[in-house]
């Protein structure tokens, strides 16, 4: 065995082999305490010696002890580290890195804490010139934006972060168990999926490159594909043709649009979920999964990340939790026909900006408006719309008749 490690070692550079070792010396010893994240800490039965790292967000000078919280990043829970006064150095400080060894107890306030006996800093934060954030201190949006490679330090952004990766989860877990296969659709193609030409075009940023292997009769771009080439805005063409042999296939990847506005409602790079269903010919199949996937996915938001929607909607100051069990546990979302909504609409025309056409799309207002109703009287401001206008929609949706297609 010694004589195989010593083969593998041979030719690595020297500076990897001194880690490769410290890695190996490190982990081997046995009185070294299990390193834990802070989530674990909290989640489980965790107690006597253990090992912690994570960024510190306050320190607490005592007479005879210092309190430092930490936090790793695993869930919006900081543990709290209690050390006695000459461990204390100048360098711990907030958004500093330490690794910390010692205790695990539950303090008089029932509160889990470390009593450290070893604490290291791992990496030093100068708050007052060097770092953007301060402890107990909120920040606008705007200021956050500035500094986008440190908005996962701060701990809204955090627990956004979280929800978002548990989100995307719950919804490929409920796809996957309604036998859902996942397909990833190309970000790079050669079709415009939606026809409204509000897509990113892409070619090398090489001139020379593109100059030297650009046919004759070829556009710049057209030379590198031999065709232009765009950021997708839809994954929904080579979908048809996936589910045309694998039945029900669904894509969740980043999609882009050059929508020629810059307001909260139009993004031009965001996530999208799309999925097709051969042999379907109801439309109440797609609303159907279009709701268990959103209640679904309330719910595992509920079941898993209640922490962090505890601490944003205490900051927002609103309730998540109780928005999200209504979601998922609350009644059906609302379903009518086009003509139904059409006439609310033209019942209330008179608080809308846009007049409201029959026969034609509804506008913004127009449907924030039949969703606060809907709120109001159902406690589900997700509604379906179907049986719209045939003229109003593409040509591919199915029909119902000469004048109507069945579409959500």
């Amino acid at each position: 065995m010694w004589t195989r490690s010593m083969a593998f070692t041979a030719g690595l550079r020297p500076s990897f082999l001194r880690h490769f070792l410290r890695i190996r010396n490190f982990s081997s010893k046995p009185e070294h305490a299990p390193f834990y994240s802070v989530c674990d800490i909290f989640r489980g039965n965790k107690n006597g010696n253990v090992n912690v790292k994570g960024w510190i967000k306050s320190v607490r000078k005592m007479k005879g002890a210092v309190f430092i919280d930490i936090n790793d990043g695993s869930g919006p829970e900081r543990l709290q580290i209690v050390i006695p006064k000459e461990m204390m150095t100048s360098n711990m400080g907030f958004g500093a890195s330490l690794e910390a060894c010692g205790h695990l107890a539950v303090n008089p306030n029932n509160q889990k804490e470390l009593k450290a006996d070893k604490i290291k800093v791992l990496g030093s934060c100068d708050a007052t010139t060097d770092y953007p954030f301060a402890a107990r201190k909120s920040y606008p949006d705007d200021y956050i934006r500035q500094f986008l490679h440190y908005r996962p330090r701060h701990s809204p952004f955090a627990s956004v972060l979280r929800l978002r990766d548990a989100a995307m989860r719950g919804l490929h877990h409920i796809l996957g168990e309604m036998d859902y296969i996942c397909v990833s659709t190309p970000i790079l193609t050669s079709n415009d999926c939606e026809g409204a030409g509000e897509v990113f075009s892409v070619q090398p940023h090489n001139k020379e490159c593109l100059d030297a292997i650009r046919k004759h009769e070829m556009t710049l771009e057209e030379a590198y594909f031999n065709c232009e080439a765009f950021l997708t805005v839809s994954g929904q063409l080579q979908l048809e043709a996936a589910a045309r042999g694998l039945g029900k296939v669904y894509t969740f990847g980043p999609v882009f649009r050059a929508e020629n506005s810059k307001s909260r409602l139009h993004l031009s790079e965001f996530y999208m979920l799309e999925a097709e269903t051969a042999f379907s010919d109801d439309i109440e199949e797609p609303m159907d999964l279009t709701e268990r996937l959103v209640k679904g996915t309330a719910q595992k938001l509920v079941d898993s990340c209640i922490n962090d929607l505890e601490y944003l909607g205490k900051i927002n100051n609103c309730n998540l939790i109780e928005r999200l069990n209504t979601i998922a546990n609350g009644p059906a979302f609302p379903r009518m026909q086009y003509d139904e909504a059409a006439e609310i609409l033209k019942q209330h025309e008179s608080q809308f900006e846009v007049k409201v056409v029959i026969g034609e799309n509804f506008k913004k207002e127009h449907e924030l408006f039949l969703s606060n109703r809907s709120l109001q009287e159902t406690g589900q401001s997700l509604i379906f719309i179907t049986h719209w206008p045939a003229h109003t929609k593409a040509f591919y949706m199915k029909r119902n008749d000469s004048s109507q297609v069945k579409r959500v």
